[in-house]
């Protein structure tokens, strides 16, 4: 029986992952590939407005049926509050999350992370922040990888964290 409810979890979690929007002057897809049945990662890239797209990637300690769900939620709240705010005040969002887990007191829950970050098509500036996740990197035209830096500590462990904001040009390519 728990066999069977891992695997419905698992296609739960496939079925709520969100396709992404297009997106003036880029191309964007996310592929996801857990450990097992389930898992503790978890990519949306969705609409804002007319020219801001939202992006959340959080991953939730864990390759369980608890890390899935705690991820899932905190992906679906970052997404929700991103929605409901003003487009470019990404840290804000960070922060509500952050406070919420913080009330939450979820004492099975190693740590949570994510990265939120809102482009604006019109000026082609990825406004972004990091909770606690690995630092991002941008493949320029010439294929090399650079990590882009922003400090913010990892969500649901310090109540009044911060979440350094950072403003990334994309160019072409």
């Amino acid at each position: 029986a728990l066999e069977t409810q891992i695997r419905q979890a698992g296609e739960l979690q496939r079925n709520l992952q969100s396709v992404p929007p297009a997106i003036h002057g880029a191309d964007v897809s996310v592929l996801q590939r857990p450990s097992g049945s389930v898992g503790g990662d978890v990519c949306e890239v969705f609409r804002i407005d007319a020219t801001h797209v939202g992006l959340a990637v959080t991953d939730a300690a864990g390759h369980d049926l608890a890390a899935a769900m705690l991820a899932m939620f905190v992906s679906r709240l970052l997404r929700s509050l991103g929605a409901d705010s003003p487009a470019l005040d990404v840290d804000g969002v960070l922060r509500r999350v952050n406070r919420e887990l913080c009330r939450a007191r979820l004492e099975e829950c190693h740590f949570v992370t994510a990265f939120y970050g809102v482009f604006d098509e019109r000026t082609g500036v990825l406004r972004w922040a990091r909770g606690g996740a690995p630092h991002p990197a941008r493949i320029g035209s010439d294929g090399v990888a650079r990590r882009l830096r922003g400090r913010g500590s990892r969500l649901g462990a310090i109540e009044d964290a911060t979440f350094e904001v950072v403003d990334t040009r994309l160019a072409p390519g």
